[in-house]
């Protein structure tokens, strides 16, 4: 599963070596792409600077288009599938990171910036941790932003990782562990 600036999703079949969908409907770079496989449906799933994300089925070996999950202000800039594979959560660039039911394709729960907590809520990266309750968001500060899934009005953490905007968040198989990247420092913490 692929995505980039043509603003296309493709899915790719390694063994075949030929593309099996081009997905198109976003109207500006594609910023994510996720892949959720289950026993009842594969699902891919895109996000994009058009501020949307969208969600992409297949029915008898053809793609298309199922869903589009709206309602940020900014271009979305990380999406993770939750370990349940019932939910997607995606965090955007305005402050904000919702949860949506894949299936609904509606928004459950939607989380902001809490008043009283200094440093940027502007997100630049997203992940969930394996036991599905704690998302953490990167900022454009360096930050990372822990929540816990069941309270929208307190974090649950926050930690200092690099000196500037975070690229990439992901945390270990066993959840012990959570690496941080930043495109203005080599090192990854």
């Amino acid at each position: 599963l692929t995505g980039g600036p043509d603003k296309t999703v493709q899915i790719f079949d390694l063994e075949a070596s030929k593309v099996l969908a081009t997905l198109k409907g976003h109207t500006k770079p594609v910023t994510h792409v996720a892949f959720r496989e289950s026993a009842d449906a594969q699902l891919a799933i895109s996000s994009s600077a058009d501020k949307t994300v969208r969600v992409w089925g297949e029915n008898d070996g053809k793609w298309g288009a199922k869903a589009t999950l709206s309602g940020h202000k900014g271009e979305i800039v990380g999406i993770a599938v939750h370990p349940s594979g019932s939910y997607v959560g995606a965090a955007s660039s305005d402050s904000t990171w919702s949860l949506y039911d894949l299936e609904s394709a509606q928004e459950v729960a939607s989380y902001g910036a809490v008043a009283g907590i200094e440093g940027s809520f502007q997100y630049t990266s997203f992940a969930v941790h394996p036991d599905g309750v704690l998302h953490g968001a990167g900022t454009k500060d360096g930050l990372v932003r822990v929540w816990d899934a069941r309270q929208s009005s307190s974090l649950a953490g926050t930690l200092e990782s690099h000196s500037s905007s975070l690229t990439s968040l992901s945390f270990s198989e066993n959840g012990y562990y959570l690496a941080t990247a930043s495109s203005s420092d080599p090192t990854v913490n």
